[in-house]
């Protein structure tokens, strides 16, 4: 539809009538704004005014929304606005459904941007072990993320015999030592939950200092001190888009087992048979 022409068809119908749009308001009981609207193409009547305005000018209701009074050049073009408006209300619909998938694609994807963004890489477990001479840790383990950090030292193991009287944990931001956590020996199994918000024992930013500067100090009941420089060694992250690890089978792991441990004599002259699960002499005819 073409709303300026159907504008200026209607200011003609009035004009014929000899009406202003007070009048013609006055007549359809609606405001004058609304017929200025419609003469000035902004908008277009509905079907309650359309029905009235046939009945007020004379004229049909499609000859109002093509915008010129029937003749024998336009009348094929008039019969067919009711089907010309429906196609064109199917474009618009078509239109807004596109443009509403578009922006709930764009939501989603921006929804999905973010998650990944905040998640990718977020969560970070580390392997906790060190040794002296006296003493070492190879069970320990550590879990990170944005919001909480885990630490646990891990059973002590003691090569001097001497008894453990209190242990240390603590890690170094240059020359400072920041405590983490001080106990007794039995508590080296104890999980310490570390919550950055509310900044209970460090912040996340110390978390660099801790994986590389992290110590544990045991002293022991004669006020020995001896302190091991802690390796924290990533183990795994959360940062593969797809898993790409293959899990050996059992029988791949039984085989590469029992290959490690036979004699050279075997090898050279044996090979494996998985069906029968043993080594079958090399026959050469």
């Amino acid at each position: 539809m073409d709303n300026e022409k159907i504008g200026k068809f209607l200011q003609e119908l009035r004009k014929e009538q000899r009406l202003t749009q007070e009048q013609l308001a006055q007549k359809l009981a609606i405001e004058r704004t609304n017929i200025s609207k419609w003469e000035k193409g902004r908008s277009v009547p509905n079907a309650e005014y359309l029905f009235q305005l046939q009945e007020l000018f004379n004229v049909s209701i499609n000859e109002i929304l093509y915008g010129e009074r029937k003749n024998l050049n336009n009348q094929n073009e008039i019969d067919i606005v009711p089907i010309n408006i429906m196609k064109d209300s199917k474009r618009k619909i078509k239109k807004i459904f596109i443009f509403s998938s578009a922006i709930i694609g764009l939501l989603i994807l921006a929804f999905f941007s973010y998650y990944f963004i905040n998640n990718y890489n977020s969560i970070k477990v580390y392997k906790i072990y060190g040794n002296s001479k006296n003493f070492y840790i190879n069970d320990g383990i550590m879990v990170t993320s944005r919001e909480k950090s885990y630490i646990k030292i891990g059973s002590i193991g003691n090569y001097s015999g001497m008894n453990i009287l209190k242990i240390r944990l603590y890690f170094k931001d240059g020359n400072k030592e920041n405590n983490i956590f001080i106990g007794s020996e039995s508590d080296s199994e104890l999980l310490l939950v570390n919550r950055f918000n509310y900044n209970e024992l460090y912040e996340y930013k110390d978390v660099k200092w801790i994986i590389n500067e992290l110590y544990l100090e045991i002293i022991t009941n004669d006020n020995y001190k001896n302190t091991l420089k802690l390796n924290v060694q990533k183990d795994f992250a959360n940062n593969s888009i797809v898993d790409n690890q293959k899990i050996p089978s059992i029988s791949d792991e039984k085989e590469n087992n029992v290959k490690s441990f036979i004699p050279k004599y075997i090898k050279e002259n044996f090979r494996y048979d998985k069906k029968y699960d043993e080594y079958i002499r090399n026959i050469i005819l």
